[in-house]
């Protein structure tokens, strides 16, 4: 029996063309139309980065107009649940249903289940992803083209395993298809926030906006990576026919989620336990001060200079270095050594090393010296474990093999608390400092503290005090040892056992 899906319909140019018309019907927005435009050769995008801006629309759009025109066009699209995938792409006035339904009557396509079936052979299909083993479901497919919506909800070990199978294998695009070059390609949507957000700020967020990136990994092809931000004033058909979703936005409260989602910023996180308060840099009037980031410095000659941190071997050990302004109290967080796999002896070198290259600058020779004096630091108690009766801890040995002189932390009930609170005082202005400066700076060369630490999550279902359980803390502990360190001497924080 022959079905609506046994023949091509794309016989002539003019079919073709008729297809374009019927689905610009619904018209891409001036962001939505970068991606389609012939001078962009991006084929790695990520779009949006605000709510509002239109990317789940977009990716059904280019999806289907590319299986149009492309007999044997395989597209897989993901959401990280059924209910948000079906509620999001199957229903709704510019859903796949709703932009299809005059080629469907027509017997140019049929939706069938999670999948949209066309006549030349072409298929779109619609998956979810919630859990990490159901990555493995889509190992060795061919996919021409993959779209992840809301791609901060999966893992970076979800979005890179699906990455892979992104190729076109043994087929090929038609010679009249306009976008020819792009191919394979992969379209991502998302907002600030979730289990893929540090992964895919540093892919595409950290890019310059709309530029575009040749980069390649170990192992995979190279693909021209582009991030274009997009927020809801992008997207005027969204506010013609929803004047009152931005007022909605603002009712939401929590304001780092309303400048997360509002205006896309990458450099908080909503739930973020620091996020509201961490800058790397701050605009006063009409200039730009560095404000919890600066550009690495020697420091005044006499600043004392201490050390925190948190060890690790399989995880990542995560050592800081800090100095304090004598007259405004400001902590200033000067070097990091970040890392896995150190041994003890290494880690001692390693340590020892950039103790020695702490720069000082000699005010009244005008000259910089570099530091010749040993220096201690507060270490991960847990780094004094002994594994056995007769074996030194992995402090123990750092120490004898380059007297790095780590003391262990002090830990109490509620400690972890505690650091929470005292960097939350450090973060804010220090009103003896200049232009009320924050109280804490990170040199820019602390890249995984200045990365890690704005990104870490409140423990909601538990002490909102508290950030979660199991997340990338290890630079936030390493720092916060330090400062702790310091401030229990100044008398700011209390033990309490």
């Amino acid at each position: 029996m022959t079905t609506l899906l046994d023949k091509p319909s794309l016989s002539s140019e003019n079919s073709r063309t008729d297809r374009l018309l019927r689905l610009r019907r619904y018209n891409l927005n001036r962001k939505q139309q970068l991606v389609l435009r012939p001078e962009n050769t991006a084929n790695d995008i990520l779009y949006g980065g605000a709510k509002g801006g239109g990317k789940s629309f977009l990716m059904r759009y280019i999806f289907c107009l590319w299986a149009a025109q492309c007999p044997g066009f395989m597209a897989y699209l993901f959401r990280r649940t059924h209910e948000e995938l079906w509620k999001n792409h199957m229903e709704g006035p510019s859903s796949f249903p709703a932009i299809l339904a005059d080629e469907v009557a027509a017997r140019k396509c049929a939706i069938v289940g999670k999948q949209v079936r066309w006549a030349n052979g072409a298929r779109i299909f619609l998956n979810h992803m919630q859990l990490e083993k159901h990555k493995y479901k889509y190992q060795g497919f061919e996919m021409h083209a993959l779209g992840i919506d809301e791609a901060t909800q999966f893992s970076e070990s979800m979005i890179r395993y699906v990455f892979a199978s992104v190729r076109l294998g043994s087929w090929e695009p038609p010679p009249y298809f306009p976008w020819r070059n792009r191919l394979p390609f992969i379209l991502l949507g998302a907002n600030p926030g979730g289990a893929g957000h540090k992964f895919l700020k540093s892919r595409y967020v950290d890019l310059e906006p709309h530029k575009i990136v040749y980069g390649a990994e170990r192992g995979q092809q190279g693909t021209y990576r582009q991030f274009i931000p997009a927020r809801a004033e992008d997207n005027p058909e969204l506010l013609r026919n929803d004047p009152l979703y931005l007022e909605r936005l603002e009712l939401l409260g929590d304001e780092t989620l309303i400048r997360a989602l509002r205006e896309g910023d990458w450099e908080i996180l909503a739930g973020a336990m620091f996020g509201d308060a961490f800058r790397k840099n701050k605009v006063i009037g009409d200039a730009v001060y560095e404000w919890h980031v600066m550009a690495p410095r020697p420091i005044p000659l006499g600043w004392h200079v201490w050390r925190g941190g948190d060890d690790g071997y399989a995880l990542p050990l995560a050592y800081y270095w800090f100095t304090k302004n004598p007259d405004t109290g400001t902590i200033y967080v000067i070097d990091e050594l970040y890392g896995t796999g150190f041994s003890p002896g290494e880690a001692a070198d390693r340590t020892r090393e950039k103790d020695l290259k702490v720069r000082y600058y000699d005010h009244v020779d005008k000259r910089i010296v570099y530091n010749t004096q040993e220096i201690e630091g507060d270490l991960d108690s847990a780094a004094f474990a002994k594994a056995g009766a007769s074996e030194l801890s992995r402090a123990e040995q750092m120490n004898s093999a380059a007297r790095v002189n780590w003391n262990p932390v002090v830990k109490w009930s509620g400690s972890r608390v505690a650091r929470c609170q005292n960097l939350h005082r450090l973060l804010k202005p220090n009103p003896k400092e200049r232009n009320m400066k924050p109280g804490i700076v990170f040199f820019s060369t602390c890249r995984n503290a200045i990365e890690t630490i704005p990104a870490l999550l409140r423990d909601e279902d538990g002490d909102r005090e508290d950030i979660a359980d199991g997340q990338d803390d290890h630079a936030f502990d390493g720092v916060t040892y330090g400062t702790q360190h310091e401030e229990l001497k100044s008398g700011r924080v209390t033990v309490r056992f």
